[in-house]
Order: C-alpha cells, then structure tokens, then sequence
C-alpha cells in the first residue's frame, strides 16, 4: 500500500465549499508526497515542472493499492486536477484506502492531528499549513 498526500492551492477553500467543489476548481498542486511499503522511511517528493513520478505510476498500474488520510480528498485531487493539469493515469477509486475510516474503526480521533497525538507519533508540520494559508 502506497501512502499518498497532496498539498493545493486552488481558487475555493476546500474547509469552506468541501471536496466536491474544491477538486475540480484547483489551480494547482504543490506537491505530493509518498511512502512505498518496502520504503517506509523514504519519503519520495513530487513538485510540477519535474518528470513524473513514473516509477509511482508503474507500481499502481501494477496492482498496488493507494492510501491517505481523508483518501475522498486525495482521490479527487488525484482524478479531477492531477490528471487534468499534468497528465497522472488516472485510478480508480476502489484502488484508494481511506486510513481516517480505518483509524475510526479503532476508535482513533478523526483528526490528524488529534490521531497523532493520540498514537503518540510525529505530526505533521504546522509550518506547511503556515505556508499554505499565506498564499
């Protein structure tokens, strides 16, 4: 299973209008980070203007799985913008796994960032929310 997470910026508030409206009116990604299972503490990095990430690709074409936090979010950017604005295969939604359901399901706070906390693992860092907000 690949864990995937896109960062965006686009011209809607995806907290304000939701998923549905923000995917498809996105004016650009800025980046996307992944793990491989074999590679779990290898974070590869994605920024437009650079190659594709053929080697990500090849190993979803053959038969592996994607899977994020909040997945709808990642599978939407993924479908509605990455393959509208940098030409991504695209993946069809049975091929996602959702890990906020599945932490749900274990009774893990829905939130990142409370999910962290509670599992007592390194969160995500508030500067990229930081600098997200200030564009």
């Amino acid at each position: 299973m690949i864990i995937i997470d896109f960062e965006t910026r686009g011209t809607h508030n995806v907290v304000e209008y939701g998923v549905d409206v923000h995917a498809p009116k996105l004016t650009e990604i800025t980046l996307l980070t992944w793990n491989y299972p074999d590679q779990p503490f290898l974070i590869h990095t994605w920024y437009p203007g650079q190659p594709l990430p053929q080697e990500l690709f090849d190993r979803i074409e053959d038969g592996e799985m994607l899977a994020a936090w909040n997945s709808r979010y990642d599978r939407k950017v993924w479908n509605e913008a990455a393959v509208r604005l940098y030409g991504f295969p695209p993946v069809p939604m049975e091929r996602f796994v959702d890990l906020a359901v599945q932490g749900r399901a274990s009774l893990v706070p829905a939130s990142l960032d409370q999910a962290s906390r509670a599992l007592r693992i390194k969160q995500k860092p508030k500067t990229g929310q930081k600098a997200m907000k200030s564009y």
